[in-house]
């Protein structure tokens, strides 16, 4: 068992940053995070991920720790450097985990590379922001969102700019703050010191490039890009009736597209149930 934070250098000399935990002889699941944190925000259980003989790879996206920062990339750019990566580690099928926007990620994995997906789990998954059908379940705080960043790009990157500054002045009163707003099932798990300090790490690994990479990152999420809802890889959908991030009309949404998919609605859980329900979680891939 082991973990090993590294970084790829791709044919293009981007830099991207990724971690293996687990068993490294064990079946590869990637790990695709969340908006506005890093990798570092989940904690996996390595006597879990030996008991399933899986590993975990995590990959930051540009700017986010390690990871070079690009000023403007797709998601479907990033996707192929994602792919260069499991060719670098010889990996030719992987499970996929998508949490929060990581969602819309690994779902943009699937539709680009089909061949390598054994199973995608969508976790309080975000929906695309601009796909037919999906702009009509967006939450009104991510209409407001996708209306900034596609229209009024300049005010997006001074929003994000002065988190980052409001970090660097008082990453704790920042992040308590964030903490206050959130439901009360995503307070309990941030109760964990070890959790909230995970949040805290992921935070600045998010926001160190005054803001840039959130901004990138969220301006990438913007591409025009079908998803393809084909059923030959099993589909996992699981949602917090408590979420307020990513509401169970969005992953609604989902049950209906990917119509051979299994539905899970964890009832008293909000948008941290990543965290909480991760044996269940894993139970299901495996």
């Amino acid at each position: 068992m082991s973990i090993i934070s590294a970084i790829y250098e791709s044919e293009n000399g981007y830099k991207l940053e990724y971690k293996l935990q687990g068993n490294l002889l064990g079946k590869p699941v990637v790990f695709f995070h969340g908006f506005g944190s890093s990798y570092s925000l989940v904690e996996y259980d390595l006597h879990l991920l030996n008991h399933y003989n899986f590993y975990i790879i995590s990959i930051n996206r540009p700017g986010y720790g390690r990871s070079s920062l690009l000023k403007r990339y797709t998601l479907s750019e990033f996707i192929y450097v994602v792919r260069e990566l499991l060719q670098f580690l010889q990996i030719k099928k992987v499970d996929l985990i998508g949490w929060s926007a990581g969602g819309l990620y690994a779902q943009v994995f699937k539709k680009l590379c089909p061949d390598y997906v054994n199973s995608l789990s969508l976790i309080s998954s975000a929906v695309p922001f601009n796909t037919g059908s999906a702009k009509a379940v967006l939450p009104f705080q991510w209409r407001f969102i996708r209306f900034i960043n596609m229209h009024m790009s300049p005010l997006a990157r001074f929003y994000f700019k002065r988190i980052s500054k409001s970090l660097e002045k008082n990453k704790e009163k920042t992040i308590d703050k964030a903490i206050a707003a959130m439901e009360p099932e995503d307070k309990k798990i941030l109760s964990s010191p070890l959790f909230r300090d995970n949040l805290i790490k992921s935070t600045e690994e998010a926001y160190d490039n005054d803001g840039l990479a959130v901004y990138y990152d969220a301006l990438a999420m913007m591409e025009n890009i079908s998803i393809d809802y084909d059923n030959d890889a099993k589909i996992y959908i699981w949602q917090g009736n408590k979420d307020d991030i990513w509401p169970e009309k969005t992953t609604l949404y989902f049950k209906k597209i990917y119509k051979q998919s299994q539905y899970m609605l964890v009832e008293n859980e909000g948008h941290l149930l990543i965290q909480s329900k991760m044996k269940d979680i894993l139970d299901k891939i495996n």
